[in-house]
C-alpha cells in the first residue's frame, strides 16, 4: 500500500481534526473492524503496526526514513465520550489524530482533497490485517516481532556497554573526581544560613551562574566583564526573573520571601532558564536555610556538576537532586533507554535518560549500530489477539 501522505503530513493539531461526514463514517467502520480485536488499553484502544510502500527514499522534518522501501505506521483506534479517535503515527513524530466530532470543524478546515481517499485505503488495509489476525493471530505477532525496524522499538542498555561501543557518547571524563565530590556532599551537612535575603541568595546564585558560564564559554564569543557589578546587579540583569526583584530591599528577608513566593511558578530561581534551579529551603529540624540545586533535563547534568564543584570550592555545600541519577551516570552502571522518540528528561521509567537508535555518521558505523542492536534489552512488542483469545 502507498504511503499515507494525505494523513501524516497534516500540520499537528493537539486536539485532533474533526473530520468530514464521509471520513467520520469510514472511521466508525474502522472502529467496528478493529472491534474484532481484544482491547489493548484505556478507552477501548486497539493498535496495529502496518508497513506501507513508499516512493520516498529519505526523511524530512515530518516524515520517517523508509527501510527497504517501507515506512511503518502505528495505527490506533479509541473511543471517548462517544467520539472515535483514529491515531496515525510512526512513533517518532507526533501522531496525527482524526476524530468523529463536529467540534471545531469550522475552525480547522485543513483537509486536502486526498485525505478521504487515504482513510478509505487505510480502512481496506486494516480490514485485511484484522481478518488475518482473527484467523492466524500468532502469525501476525510473529511477523511484527521479526520485521518491525529496531528504530521503532523500545529497549534499554547499560551505560557502560553503550559507552564502550560508542565512546563519543561519553561527555565527562573526570568521573572519579565528581563521584568523590557527590559522596562528600552526601556525607556532609549542607551549609546552613540563619537568614535568607536577596543579598545572600544572589551571592550564591552568582557563583552558580559564573560556573555555568565558564563551563559553556565556547558558546559565548566574548566573555562578559562583570567584575564591577555587585551580586544583586548580576542577578537582576541575568536571572530570568531578576528584574522583578530590583526594587526589593536586598537585606529584608520578608521582602525576599514574599518575592520568592509570588514568583515561584515563573522561573525566579533558575540558574539556567527552566533547566537548572537553585532554591533556598528552610530546614525545620536544623532551624536554618539550605541551598538545593536540582534539574530534570538530562543534557545539563555536566553543568550541574561544574556548579556543585565551584560552590564546594567556595565552602558552600548543597543538596543536589537527583544525586542517585548523577552517580549512576558517572559510575556508568545505570541504564539508557533506546526509544523511537526520546525526550529530554531524567528518570524515564527505569532508565536515567533516553536516546534514539543512532544513524551512521562520522563516529558511528553500521557495524557499531548492528552490535548495539544485538546488545540492547528490547521490550517485546504489544501482542494483538482477536476477542476471546
Amino acid at each position: 500500500m502507498n504511503d499515507l501522505w494525505g494523513i501524516v503530513a497534516l500540520p499537528h493539531e493537539w486536539n485532533g481534526y474533526a473530520v468530514d461526514v464521509q471520513s467520520a463514517e469510514a472511521i466508525v467502520r474502522i472502529k467496528q473492524s478493529m472491534g474484532r480485536l481484544a482491547v489493548m488499553g484505556d478507552d477501548e484502544r486497539r493498535t496495529l503496526w502496518l508497513p506501507f510502500r513508499t516512493r520516498r527514499k529519505y526523511a524530512n522534518f515530518d516524515m520517517d526514513t523508509p527501510v527497504n522501501g517501507l515506512v511503518w505506521y502505528r495505527v490506533s483506534i479509541s473511543t471517548y465520550r462517544d467520539i472515535h479517535y483514529l491515531w496515525v503515527g510512526d512513533s517518532h513524530h507526533i501522531p496525527t489524530i482524526l476524530k468523529t466530532s463536529n467540534e471545531y470543524r469550522d475552525r480547522h478546515p485543513l483537509w486536502p482533497e486526498d485525505t478521504y481517499a487515504n482513510i478509505m485505503e487505510l480502512e481496506k488495509y486494516i480490514n485485511t490485517v484484522v481478518e488475518w489476525i482473527v484467523n492466524r493471530p500468532n502469525e501476525y505477532n510473529e511477523y511484527i516481532a521479526a520485521n518491525l525496524p529496531y528504530s521503532k522499538r523500545h529497549g534499554k542498555i547499560q551505560r557502560s556497554v553503550l559507552y564502550q561501543l560508542i565512546p563519543s557518547y561519553r561527555r565527562l571524563e573526570e568521573r572519579d573526581k565528581y563521584i568523590d565530590l557527590l559522596n562528600k556532599l552526601s556525607e556532609d551537612s549542607p551549609t546552613l544560613y540563619s537568614k535568607m535575603n536577596l543579598n545572600i541568595y544572589s551571592h550564591v546564585w552568582r557563583l552558580a551562574y559564573d560556573a555555568d558560564r565558564a563551563a559553556n564559554e565556547y558558546i559565548f564569543s566574548k566573555p562578559e566583564d562583570t567584575s564591577s557589578k555587585s551580586d544583586v546587579e548580576m542577578f537582576v540583569e541575568h536571572s530570568s526573573k531578576g528584574y522583578e526583584a530590583k526594587d526589593i530591599n536586598a537585606e529584608s528577608e520578608e521582602e525576599f520571601l514574599k518575592w520568592k513566593s509570588e514568583n515561584a511558578m515563573y522561573h525566579n530561581l533558575d540558574v539556567v532558564y527552566a533547566r537548572i534551579h537553585l532554591e533556598p529551603v528552610w530546614n525545620e529540624e536544623r532551624k536554618g536555610w539550605e541551598f538545593h540545586l536540582w534539574f530534570s533535563v538530562y543534557g545539563y547534568y555536566s553543568d550541574v556538576l561544574k556548579i556543585v564543584e565551584a560552590l564546594y570550592e567556595q565552602g558552600i555545600r548543597l543538596v543536589v537532586s537527583p544525586t542517585d541519577a548523577l552517580l549512576g551516570i558517572l559510575r556508568e552502571d545505570d541504564y539508557v533507554g533506546v526509544v523511537p522518540s526520546p525526550d529530554k528528561y531524567m528518570n524515564r521509567g527505569g532508565t536515567t535518560n533516553q536516546i534514539d537508535l543512532p544513524w551512521v555518521e562520522d563516529d558511528v558505523t553500521q557495524e557499531m549500530i548492528d552490535q548495539l542492536i544485538a546488545l540492547i534489552q528490547w521490550e517485546p512488542e504489544e501482542q494483538v489477539f482477536p476477542v476471546g483469545k
